[in-house]
């Protein structure tokens, strides 16, 4: 009973560099395989719809009086500020957490 007792507790690793073979019979690593969640679509990156989309309504009333030449007031320019250290912020993080 030992010998199986030993045999089930024994962990199976198995290592992201490894190659495996594809569909197509071509052989990859297995960590070019893994999705990446912070991977940045570039096709919907460049369409600005999508941006606006996900940008607060504020932000773009506040980007409009700037386009338009209108200044700032005091409230505007501080959300302005702290939108842009909060996404400056995001951008490190990806950086410097994303294996390259």
């Amino acid at each position: 009973m030992d010998y199986w007792r030993k045999l089930k507790r024994k962990p199976t690793i198995l290592s992201i560099d490894s190659e495996i073979e594809d569909g197509d019979g071509n052989t990859t690593e297995l960590i070019e395989t893994i999705a990446d969640d912070r991977a940045i679509d570039l096709e919907a990156w460049l369409d600005a719809r999508t941006f606006l989309l996900g940008c607060p309504h504020r932000l773009i009333q506040i980007a409009n009086k700037r386009v338009k030449g209108i200044p700032l007031d005091n409230k505007e320019d501080c959300y302005l500020r702290r939108f842009r250290r909060r996404e400056q912020k995001r951008l490190l993080e990806a950086t410097v957490f994303s294996p390259s």
